[in-house]
């Protein structure tokens, strides 16, 4: 039966008061001359999704389609949940993680210098922060873009709705605090019925 945009708006309401997630700000500290592209989104993306599987993945054959793991592998569960739909085989589910790179076009970036950027996490996923905080430490050991560049989180802050910033995380003393909120779609929704949403791509 064919749903009509009455019942779909209703389930996409419900759907969202469901929702849970958690926003941060993560600063890296360069040690070494970092030389990364204007956009550095892909950069970020796929330097963490690469040290995120070797740091967690324990097994030699490196396929989560066929681990044993992979109900339980954080990697797994974040980065290749199937979709599981007839319609869409062979599908992921979207990823329960957003980098929101910087807008600055800048380049180069000298010992000493920071960059920061922006981490959201959804549902399950906000559990395994430390993870991902495990990982950007990691990646930025490994070195980030053209000559490999070495850094190292300085500290990674909880972004309330409000817009402020709450240090959690110490990349000197590594200490993370607990007990940070988390945002849920029902919190949002009183006082906004009927509200227009407006989105700018940037």
């Amino acid at each position: 039966m064919e749903r009509g945009p009455i019942t779909f708006a209703m389930d996409l309401a419900e759907g969202l008061k469901q929702l849970r997630w958690a926003a941060f700000e993560v600063t890296l500290l360069a040690e070494g001359h970092l030389w990364l592209p204007p956009y550095k989104g892909s950069v970020l993306r796929g330097a963490f999704g690469a040290t995120f599987k070797r740091l967690v993945c324990v097994m030699p054959h490196r396929n989560c389609g066929a681990c044993l793991l992979k109900q339980q592998c954080v990697y797994a569960v974040d980065f290749e949940s199937p979709a599981r739909t007839a319609e869409t085989p062979g599908a992921y589910m979207p990823h329960p993680f957003i980098i929101e790179p910087p807008l600055e076009d800048r380049t180069e970036y000298n010992p000493g210098d920071t960059l920061s950027f922006g981490l959201v996490l959804v549902g399950r996923a906000i559990d395994h922060l430390p993870y991902y905080i495990y990982t950007l430490d990691e990646m930025g050991k490994a070195g980030l873009g053209r000559g490999r560049g070495q850094c190292r989180i300085d500290e990674v802050r909880h972004v309330g709705t409000d817009g402020a910033r709450t240090r959690i995380y110490d990349g000197t003393e590594k200490q993370l605090a607990t007990g940070w909120p988390v945002t849920s779609g029902e919190s949002l929704s009183h006082g906004f019925a009927g509200a227009t949403v407006g989105l700018e791509f940037l």
